[in-house]
């Protein structure tokens, strides 16, 4: 009899724990944009400089970390390397907390092969 309370107790620690499931929504659904999925009407001024503003630019502005993403001209000379760190994780992720959301990495992904444009 205590074999079998010991047993039923081990398989239902070990359902239990193999139940937790602790992926977020987009690692679950790569494919998704969340709540914005126009990825058509996604600007420089309207979602990538507020984006960096508030993902980046605590560390890259002038004085700071290289490279300086307050301008423009600073980000699109560096869109490789941000589509490398931001996007990818390559060689590792920026922010240095973790990747934004999937939601930015797509308006990032698809305004930078968009040609990155002054919009």
């Amino acid at each position: 009899m205590m074999k079998k309370i010991l047993y039923l107790s081990i398989t239902l620690l070990t359902l239990s724990l193999s139940a937790c499931y602790y992926d977020t929504e987009e690692e679950m659904y790569p494919n998704s944009f969340g709540e914005n999925k126009d990825t058509a009407n996604i600007t420089y001024s309207g979602s990538i400089a507020p984006m960096l503003a508030s993902n980046c630019n605590n560390c890259h502005k002038a004085g700071g970390t290289s490279p300086d993403l307050t301008a423009y001209t600073n980000v699109f000379a560096n869109k490789a390397r941000i589509k490398a760190r931001a996007i990818d994780g390559n060689p590792s992720p920026m922010p240095s907390g973790g990747l934004m959301s999937l939601t930015n990495r797509n308006k990032l992904s698809a305004w930078i092969a968009a040609g990155a444009p002054n919009n």
